[in-house]
């Protein structure tokens, strides 16, 4: 098993699209790599004037943001993009014991 080597956030620098089709044609070709993003790189990497990304149910969706915003919107926005990156995590978890446990030669998944 190898550990991958991941840059920080901080060292990638943001792309810009000026609409949501811009963004629609790179994400086309560039998919599976944006849907193993969690929703902060996503939105870190990836700029839309008035919008937001998020998944909700594991897609990707755009969400439009106003200048008036509904403050209980946003918590429930936060809420969703929280139980998403939870859910991954507690997949991947999952995966890691899983892989630790045939490492040692047991298989406490059953």
């Amino acid at each position: 098993m190898s550990i991958k080597v991941l840059k920080t956030l901080n060292s990638v620098e943001s792309r810009n699209f000026d609409n949501i089709e811009d963004f629609n044609q790179y994400y086309n070709l560039h998919k599976e790599e944006i849907d193993g993003m969690t929703t902060q790189a996503i939105n870190k990497y990836y700029k839309i004037p008035g919008m937001h990304l998020t998944k909700r149910k594991g897609e990707l969706k755009a969400v439009c943001v106003s200048e008036t915003t509904n403050p209980i919107e946003d918590l429930r926005l936060q809420l969703d993009n929280a139980n998403e990156e939870i859910r991954i995590m507690k997949a991947t978890i999952k995966k890691i014991i899983k892989e630790i446990n045939i490492l040692k030669g047991v298989d406490f998944t059953q």
